[in-house]
């Protein structure tokens, strides 16, 4: 029987012909019903009841989540993972308990489902309590055609359940059918070794990623008898450790989360790179394809401290890049500098990472999310005009650059994105969590309106940060605050990996035309002008400062490097430009003044170098004088440093790396 009509009322032509495709290689009879508004085709194959249920819009590459046990029992997973496009299949062992029967059964469903429906080698499992054992025993026989595991609750040792032989209740019948099943006794069960809890040690080093769910005071499967022993054992030798949600005061059921998008995000991430946080939309094949076939390749990361830090994930991700592409001859660059927001970034991207290229830069990762926050207090516009500078600037330098925007995450954006939510905090359980409408910061939502426009991949650790946190899995300090420590480090590394990995290389290089400026003004002929292009009085020197008799904390770039420099009020520089816009890339520290700005005939403007940082460090900052000139005619600017200052300063100096110009 063909797909009926009142089932797929919402669904598009070519799901229908797909879902049809399926049914017809499918053993007959086949039985049509509904699965919470989605097709279910119910079969046989080889006399094993199973079933397959359609998604509406179904995944290039046909992946799939496949259920073990108790089809269908508190399905928000799976019902997440069909509006993402995946299938869900289910194929009985529930009276086999993982035993080498159960495998054999699955290893013919596998083949089935992947050599004559078309599905995808690798799909993710879920399995619910004793649905544990044969998730794990199949994915420890099967390490390579496992994309990810969810485990819920899961058995991990029949010695505990079935058995009841530690701490829970166990299950008489059960145990005595499960010992038939695996041809032992009591009395030789001690001497088993084909648990789970054997095989943990194998997933992690095969680097196979798992999720479990439990609850802290499961009296039917012990957490501590069960899950926490496997994540013990797999992480022990594994790269990444296994992820561990705990539910306070939950018993065995409810299973799953209410609101299960970790869980579904974290199957995502692993199987296709894509969530509800990373998104792939143009790719980075044109990256790939320079990877493949040229064999060399210069990757360049710009943004702030966390990108710069020794530990940061940029750092973490080089190795990884060797990792997934080992013929690739890499070089790495590293741009970034504490303190700066995007607007230094679209300035010095041409000194900082375009020219410091051997040819040209072919797949960039743009981080600044955190510094236009907390740092530069940037708005919308001003995020805007900067990150849409960086894509233009950067396509204008290599047309076939493949560029990602990474959303770091600070307090501010964890409070935001926390907005809404009901959590452990208030004392909900965490399987019980819920959260209102997802409401953004305003940088990010800035970043996003450029990365859209352009079809630019950007991943939102902020977003999944503060969702992991909100289920429990982590709290802030362990993560290690705006600055991560390696466990923070590791989960933004996980992020990219997954939407690297599954990124698909382009068959051929592609052009990609710049569109016209989503902000005209944007900062897209960014680039700084040395302080020796000034015309300067006898007051201003371009020269090391003395840091020590300054006194105040110094970002190391600038230590060494000349500065023009002046202390005495009335010192006077004159600079003539082209372009749009002009201001000033300064290190403002305690003795910070304060100047007077003419630009061609236009009134006086003046400014504080000062900055809410200033008193204790010598900030790098950009400070924007105009942004609206004419860029077909020539300007000049003068620039005077002014006797009165901010009542927080301790002086009136100006120290400029360089002027700002667009």
């Amino acid at each position: 029987m063909k797909l009926a009509l009142p089932l797929i009322a919402t669904i598009a032509l070519s799901a229908i012909v797909h879902g049809a495709a399926i049914q017809d290689q499918l053993p007959q009879p086949v039985t049509q019903s509904d699965f919470h508004g989605f097709v279910k085709l119910d079969f046989r194959l080889n006399n094993v009841p199973s079933c397959i249920v359609l998604p509406k819009q179904p995944r290039a590459g046909n992946p799939w989540i496949w259920r073990a046990r108790f089809f269908g029992h508190e399905p928000q997973t799976d019902i997440a993972m069909l509006n993402a496009g995946f299938h869900l299949a289910y194929t009985e062992v529930g009276n086999l308990y993982g035993n080498p029967d159960a495998v054999a059964r699955w290893n013919a469903f596998h083949a089935f489902l992947t050599e004559k429906l078309g599905f995808d080698s690798k799909p993710v499992l879920e399995g619910m309590s004793r649905g544990g054992l044969i998730i794990f025993n199949w994915a420890a026989e099967n390490p390579d055609k496992v994309s990810a595991i969810y485990g819920d609750a899961p058995v991990c040792d029949i010695k505990s359940w079935p058995g009841g032989m530690g701490k829970g209740n166990g299950a008489p019948a059960d145990f005595t059918n499960c010992l038939a099943r695996y041809g032992l006794t009591k009395d030789n069960v001690n001497d088993f070794h084909g648990n789970p809890l054997d095989k943990a040690a194998a997933l992690g080093k095969a680097g196979v990623p798992v999720l479990c769910v439990c609850g802290d005071v499961d009296q039917s499967v012990p957490y501590e008898e069960n899950a926490k022993i496997f994540a013990e054992r797999y992480n022990a030798v594994a790269s990444n450790p296994l992820r561990i949600i705990i539910k306070p005061e939950c018993g065995h059921h409810p299973h799953s989360l209410r609101d299960a998008s970790p869980i579904a995000n974290f199957l995502k991430a692993h199987a296709i790179g894509e969530n509800d946080f990373i998104k792939a939309r143009g790719g980075i094949g044109n990256a790939l394809c320079q990877f493949k076939n040229r064999k060399r390749a210069t990757v360049a990361f710009i943004g702030g401290s966390i990108t710069e830090m020794s530990t940061s994930y940029s750092r973490v991700m080089e190795n990884e890049f060797r990792k997934l592409f080992p013929e690739t001859d890499f070089r790495f660059i590293n741009a970034g500098i504490s303190s700066t927001c995007s607007d230094t970034g679209a300035f010095r991207l041409q000194q900082d990472v375009l020219s410091q290229a051997d040819g040209k830069v072919d797949l960039l990762f743009v981080e600044f999310a955190v510094n236009d926050n907390q740092d530069g207090h940037l708005s919308p516009k001003q995020s805007r005009q900067a990150m849409e500078g960086i894509v233009r600037a950067a396509r204008r330098h290599n047309p076939l650059i493949d560029i990602v925007f990474l959303y770091t995450t600070n307090e501010s954006h964890l409070d935001t994105y926390g907005k809404g939510v009901e959590s452990i905090l208030t004392k909900r359980p965490a399987y019980d969590n819920t959260r209102g409408p997802l409401v953004h910061p305003s940088e990010i939502l800035a970043h996003e309106a450029v990365a859209d426009y352009y079809k630019l991949p950007s991943i939102n650790f902020a977003a999944d940060v503060q969702q992991r946190m909100q289920h429990g899995e982590f709290d802030w300090n362990t993560f290690g605050g705006v600055h991560p420590a390696p466990f923070g480090a590791a989960i933004y590394v996980d992020d990219i990996r997954c939407f690297v990995s599954h990124a698909k290389a382009n068959d051929a290089l592609l052009v990609r035309e710049l569109p016209a400026p989503l902000e005209t003004d944007c900062f897209q002929f960014g680039r700084i002008v040395p302080p020796s292009q000034a015309r300067l009085d006898d007051q201003w020197a371009i020269t090391v400062p003395d840091w020590n008799a300054i006194g105040g904390a110094t970002r190391p770039q600038y230590n060494a490097i000349p500065l023009l420099c002046a202390t005495a009020p009335g010192a006077t520089l004159r600079l003539d430009f082209s372009g749009s816009a002009i201001g000033v890339y300064s290190v403002a520290g305690p003795d910070a003044g304060r100047i007077r700005v003419t630009i061609d005939q236009r009134a006086p403007q003046e400014f504080d170098l000062f900055y809410s940082y200033s008193a204790t460090l010598h900030y790098p900052r950009t400070q924007m004088f105009a942004t609206d000139l004419d860029p077909n005619v020539p300007h000049s600017m003068t620039l005077e440093l002014l006797p009165d200052r901010n009542p927080a300063s301790k002086g009136t100096a100006a120290r400029f790396v360089g002027f700002a110009c667009n």
